[in-house]
């Protein structure tokens, strides 16, 4: 929708006296049936397989993973035993000093850490070449004015999880720090490469700031591990690779992080298996570079949920879409924190696991690509299902969106299988060019896409469902079609559509029934190899519609989910000129396969469209410069009308309102 949101201005006028989309049209069908949908024929793919991630991309996120040498076992009698006694310890070998309740490790070995130390920290300084086992042994640390386990210098430090046993960590809310000092900043903190294994239990409450945190790599290859912290869960700057491990994390900001900004090739999360349940304030993962999940079983909550989102939309009332603008372009440079379920900065890859994200903003959401090959997510969003700066594709898998303002988003969008439902307030599907984050430094609203006209929807394979309130399926340029099975209940007011493009819709091979208002409607473009129908047709939630041939073969039956008056159809051994009939209840309309029919707010034929001589060199009109930085259109704050609309600005606008 909001690659509309000028041309809605300009062409307000138009909607409201063309008539309505189709060629064919007839009485209003209020028919309520409720048979399921039939199986369809998909023709074969006519054109290549959608472009898989580059070599580039591949060869920098090679995955890394968890080594043998991350889950070697340890027994609690091996190595120095380290008695920890109230306010004091003990200890029977090398390696160890004890001052007071300080325990400071110096040298490489194995160590086993036991018993109670009510106001104390274990340090660990050692050669930078050292290798340190730490076994927690059923271990309760507590330290008031510092990090409880302080690793200062080593190569990697290993706290390993005697079996059976439970071990608490815990800090105060502020740390005395020495002069010019601003670190240790977590209850569990290294300067160096940090693992975590075992199969005990780690308890960490983190009062001041971090829960754990390594300022070099974090490996978590086993374990029970609950983490309370005011700040960040688990922060491993260079990278965090997990596997094998039931990590439970709250936290008043992210829940995982990487976050080095200095190197390409770190600030990576890799997660291979294990299950995590995360409940965060703000991001629930987030890397700044690669987000690569091969497994495991995911619960996530960031920002109280999508019940908290800022996005909203009246997807069916245009002025109030206006409204919404208003209010988010008001609040364009406001520094609000981020609130996304999984988040990276160049590239989320999963190919495997379990998902349930609520998140407040985007559920999965990356500044560069998305790619999904495997794996069962179910996406609450308070914004976007799932969005990506750059290409968004998804091969395999099963995706639910269940509740977004926009549910799939992407410069491009690439569909070659797997089993996809979006549920959206706005856009089911929108393909459009430019990028949140650089919106949001631009000082323009955060969704603000910018209206590139080579955006591309492509669907080889698959089967989609789309319910949204906005444009169905919505290309800032073209839709391909080649395979598939598409199924779309798009809004139920004139100012959008089920099917909405800028270019053209090729439509190749697969299935397609796309159910909504007839106002703004488009069908597939009419030299499309496999032709479709496009017909105006009334009906209800619930009503059956039935496609058939001129011999009365059905190829087609759909249950609408919501109140319609515009289909769209099309399926293999369909032949441009020929006619074929859609009939719901007691009402029949025939279309011939191929004419072009509907019309929409965009530039370019298309499916038939009334051609509007709309800018699609992301250009805007006269007076409206500035609309897009998130500014109030010059037309707009002179109360000025676009083409003669009078007395029809909304009020926030400057207008006297909408109309009645």
């Amino acid at each position: 929708m909001k690659n509309k949101r000028i041309l809605a201005i300009i062409c307000v006028a138009a909607m409201l006296l063309l008539p309505s989309g189709c060629a064919n049209t007839t009485e209003e069908v209020t028919a309520e049936v409720t048979s399921g949908v039939s199986d369809n024929v998909s023709a074969e793919n006519g054109a290549s397989a959608a472009p898989t991630v580059s070599a580039e991309t591949l060869s920098a996120v090679e995955p890394r993973e968890i080594s043998d040498k991350d889950t070697t076992e340890y027994s609690a009698e091996d190595g120095v035993q380290i008695r920890l006694d109230g306010s004091s310890a003990t200890a029977d070998g090398n390696g160890v000093s004890v001052s007071g309740g300080t325990v400071k490790i110096t040298s490489a070995g194995v160590f086993t850490v036991s018993g109670e130390l009510t106001d104390g920290q274990i340090i660990v300084e050692a050669d930078k070449s050292d290798d340190v086992v730490i076994i927690l042994n059923g271990a309760d640390i507590h330290c008031s004015f510092s990090a409880p386990i302080w690793v200062k210098q080593a190569d990697n430090v290993t706290l390993y999880l005697a079996d059976g046993t439970v071990n608490n960590i815990s800090d105060g809310e502020s740390y005395i720090f020495a002069e010019g000092e601003d670190e240790p900043n977590a209850a569990i903190f290294g300067k160096d490469t940090l693992i975590i294994s075992g199969g005990g239990t780690l308890n960490v409450t983190a009062n001041y700031n971090n829960g754990i945190a390594s300022k070099d790599g974090m490996r978590i290859a086993g374990g029970i591990i609950n983490v309370d912290a005011a700040n960040n869960g688990i922060k491993g700057k260079d990278y965090i690779v997990a596997d094998g491990c039931f990590l439970t994390i709250k936290s008043g900001a992210d829940g995982m992080k990487s976050d080095n900004t200095e190197d390409a090739s770190l600030g990576y999360i890799a997660i291979y298996g294990g299950e995590y349940s995360i409940t965060a304030g703000e991001d629930g993962i987030q890397a700044e570079t690669e987000l690569i999940i091969g497994g495991g079983s995911f619960t996530v909550e960031t920002g109280g949920g999508s019940s908290n989102g800022t996005k909203s939309s009246s997807g069916n009332d245009f002025w109030g879409k206006f409204a919404e603008w208003s209010q988010s372009a008001d609040s364009a440079t406001t520094d609000e924190p981020s609130a996304k379920g999984l988040k990276a900065g160049t590239a989320v890859l999963i190919s495997d696991g379990e998902f349930e994200v609520n998140s407040a903003d985007d559920t999965v959401h990356s500044n560069g690509i998305v790619t999904i090959s495997g794996g069962t997510l179910t996406l609450s969003s308070g914004d976007d299902g799932i969005h990506a700066d750059g290409d968004t594709t998804i091969s395999g898998g099963t995706v639910l969106v269940s509740e977004s303002y926009e549910g799939i988003e992407g410069a491009n969008i690439y569909i070659t299988g797997g089993d996809i439902t979006v549920n959206s307030s706005d856009d089911g599907m929108n393909a459009a060019g430019g990028s949140d984050g650089a919106d949001t430094a631009a000082g323009r609203p955060q969704d603000s896409f910018s209206r590139a006209g080579n955006s591309l929807i492509r669907i080889d394979g698959g089967t989609i469902r789309v319910n949204a309130e906005g444009d169905g399926i919505d290309s800032n340029g073209s839709v391909e079609m080649n395979g598939g099975e598409v199924y779309v209940d798009g809004p139920t007011g004139s100012g959008n559509g089920a099917l909405d493009y800028a270019g053209s819709f090729t439509l190749n091979g697969g299935t397609l029934f796309a159910v909504g208002s007839a106002g703004m409607a488009q069908s597939a473009s009419a030299d499309s190899p496999q032709p479709a129908i496009c017909v105006s047709i009334n009906g209800s939630a619930g009503a059956e519609i039935v496609v058939s041939d001129k011999d009365g073969n059905e190829l087609g039956r759909y249950t609408a989910a919501k109140s319609f008056g515009n289909v769209v159809f099309s399926c293999a051994g369909m032949t441009a000129g020929e006619s074929y009939t859609v009939t719901v209840g007691g009402n029949s309309v025939t279309a011939v396969a191929g004419e072009a029919s509907g019309m929409g707010f965009g530039g370019g034929m298309g499916g038939g469209r009334h051609n509007m001589d709309m800018p699609t060199d992301g250009t805007l009109p006269e007076g409206f410069e500035g609309f897009e930085r998130g500014e109030k259109p010059q037309k707009f704050a002179e109360g000025t009308p676009p083409n003669g609309l009078d007395g029809q600005i909304p009020s926030d606008f400057g207008g006297a309102g909408a109309p009645a």
